[in-house]
């Protein structure tokens, strides 16, 4: 077959500035940058593998602690603590120590640096051991409004 004539169809659609398509294709064009880049900003970034994070934390001794002392029969070692349920299963292997503990802020930056610890208990048998377990109250301040800025839970009645 051959072609003799041809005339090209054309047809142009024109609307304002201010039409539906307009606002459309701008908040499509928007929400497909905004959105990932909000993401990327708010997660510290996609791809990091290894961060660090430096904080002096604010602990305080609770003075709460338990102390237990291995002597070389196994039957005669002993201990003590701070919690009476506890002592109530230490029974007849319960020893009362003497204790003094003094807290000391160095730097005076009102977080303490140092704890000074003195624990004597009597005792007639050879000590081969002993394990103290301290309680503390530690608080970072840091890195927790970091995360409290990330995940945001509603609150609680």
């Amino acid at each position: 077959m051959y072609t003799v004539f041809s005339q090209p169809v054309l047809k142009l659609y024109q609307v304002s500035l201010c039409s539906k398509a307009t606002v459309f294709y701008i908040a499509a064009t928007i929400l497909t940058f905004v959105p990932p880049l909000l993401i990327a900003f708010r997660s510290q970034g996609f791809w990091q593998k290894i961060d660090t994070y430096q904080e002096q934390p604010d602990v305080h001794f609770q003075h709460e602690l338990v102390i237990l002392i291995e002597a070389s029969d196994p039957d005669k070692s002993f201990g003590w603590s701070t919690m009476a349920n506890l002592n109530q299963l230490l029974g007849e292997r319960l020893a009362t120590p003497s204790i003094k503990s003094r807290e000391t802020d160095w730097n005076r930056d009102g977080k303490l640096d140092y704890i000074d610890l003195e624990i004597e208990i009597a005792t007639e048998e050879p000590v081969y051991g002993v394990q103290v377990y301290l309680l503390f109250d530690v608080r970072l301040y840091v890195i927790f409004s970091l995360l409290a800025t990330f995940t945001r839970t509603p609150p609680k009645n």
